[in-house]
């Protein structure tokens, strides 16, 4: 059984993975949770019937310190890290904690896509979070821990998330309380994207942990669908039809939009 520490694991992701590893039931799990999302991350852990694997601890990850980080991640031998936004600073203090307790390979934050804005100056800009996850796991992978070999890492990226259902405007189609769904899409409505399901995502992190032999030291991706928003349009129709709906796409990429 490997005993694995999840940070961030009340968060969107964070919970996807909590669940994954809840379900193959052949892990112990040592949840770090901020003392603000205690009770969410108990509630969780009671809904999946798992107490008896999955260990909450509380603790302010920013604010403590490696030496009180380090009995906590005692016998740990994998971290995933779901971390987001500021929080994301605080893992080369995990990693550092980690090493300490002797943790064999760590998951940086990753799970997702970096977009570069290019501006009419020409030059390219970067959202400020993308920024910051990018030089926190550039330090997990360039830890001296790592580059003696004691601990190896996986990076996994992935496209798009197209199941958040708290994402009305972005993900329109993931809404269960109205008639049409509204797509606003710049640039070509053919184009094809990367999209990944957040449960095909914790799955796949899943096995990556199970045979680590095929992901360590290497950065991954994955994705669940490659397709366009017209092709999800069409998938859409067949559901809609039988209601009376219809899925309205605003901006064509003349700025005309068009209706399905």
């Amino acid at each position: 059984m490997t005993k694995v520490a999840l940070l961030g694991a009340t968060g969107q992701i964070g919970q996807a993975i909590l669940r994954a590893l809840a379900s193959a039931k052949s892990h112990e799990i040592v949840q770090l949770v901020h003392p603000h999302s205690v009770e969410k991350a108990k509630a969780v852990v009671k809904e999946l019937e798992a107490g008896d694997r999955v260990t909450t601890v509380t603790v302010d990850v920013c604010e403590c310190s490696v030496d009180e980080l380090q009995p906590v991640l005692s016998g740990v031998e994998v971290i995933v890290s779901a971390l987001n936004g500021k929080a994301l600073e605080a893992q080369e203090k995990v990693q550092d904690a980690g090493a300490r307790a002797g943790v064999r390979k760590i998951y940086p934050s990753e799970y997702g896509i970096h977009h570069i804005y290019h501006s009419l100056d020409g030059y390219g800009y970067v959202h400020p979070v993308w920024n910051i996850k990018t030089i926190a796991n550039e330090k997990v992978l360039q830890h001296p821990a790592v580059a003696s070999g004691k601990m190896k890492w996986t990076l996994i990226g992935c496209g798009d998330i197209y199941n958040q259902d708290r994402e009305p405007v972005w993900c329109s189609w993931t809404q269960t309380d109205v008639s049409n769904y509204e797509f606003h899409i710049l640039g070509d409505p053919d184009a094809k994207i990367d999209f990944t399901n957040i449960g095909d995502l914790a799955a796949f992190i899943l096995k990556t942990i199970e045979h680590p032999e095929l992901s360590e030291n290497k950065e991954l991706n994955f994705t669940s669908d490659h397709i366009s928003y017209n092709e999800i349009a069409q998938l859409l129709e067949k559901i809609l039809a039988e209601k009376g709906g219809d899925a309205y796409l605003p901006d064509g990429g003349d700025g005309s939009g068009f209706e399905r």
